[in-house]
């Protein structure tokens, strides 16, 4: 098995590469039912607060998204909770034909695609021409993220874009301290141990 840092590179790039990389010896699409049926057999909980911060930083003017490398169908496991948080919009990785017939059976308002996944920076184009599109032209963009592929993706597009994303870690990961982040980094930005502790 890999080590903890090997781990912590490899979280936020999708269950096949995980499953790749820890067993490369055993049958993909085994494992995946395996770990589909895990998923489906473990209730997913929001982390107090979370609802209320969504709910204050759209009511102070802000708009609020999921930016994932989940597809559509991926998502669905979690469609009760993200409803609950009625994100300004979603943006989800439709990487298979099959996959892209659920954007129009999509149950979500707003609803922005990309074959690419973080973190390449093409991963941000779809949001970037939706903000365009909608007029809306942001002083300000945070990033709340919990990966490394995260943190990749925003320097990467801070890099190529004209708008500039401010990265804000969180420890609901598998990254558990301001000094681990900012150590496996190389840089400095504000840590917080979840959403729910946004100003």
């Amino acid at each position: 098995l890999p080590n903890d840092a090997e781990l912590k590179k490899l979280w936020g790039t999708g269950g096949y590469n995980l499953i790749k990389y820890c067993f490369p010896d055993y049958h993909y699409k085994t494992m995946y039912k395996q770990w589909k049926k895990l998923e489906h057999e473990t209730k997913m909980e929001l982390i107090a607060g979370t609802e209320d911060t969504v709910r204050e930083l759209q009511k102070s003017g802000f708009l609020v998204g999921l930016l994932t490398n989940r597809s559509q169908k991926g998502l669905r496991h979690y469609s009760e909770l993200i409803q609950e948080l009625n994100f300004d919009f979603i943006q989800t990785c439709e990487y298979t034909i099959s996959n892209k017939i659920f954007q129009t059976l999509n149950p979500f308002k707003k609803h922005l695609t990309t074959n690419h996944f973080k973190p390449n920076p093409e991963f941000f184009r779809p949001l970037f021409k939706w903000l365009k599109r909608k007029k809306i032209n942001p002083k300000e963009i945070f990033y709340i993220g919990d990966s490394i592929v995260d943190f990749e993706a925003i320097c990467s597009a801070n890099r190529i874009y004209k708008y500039k994303i401010q990265f804000i870690g969180v420890s609901t990961g598998s990254i558990k301290t301001e000094a681990e982040w900012w150590k496996i980094t190389n840089d400095k930005f504000p840590v917080l141990s979840s959403v729910a502790e946004l100003p």
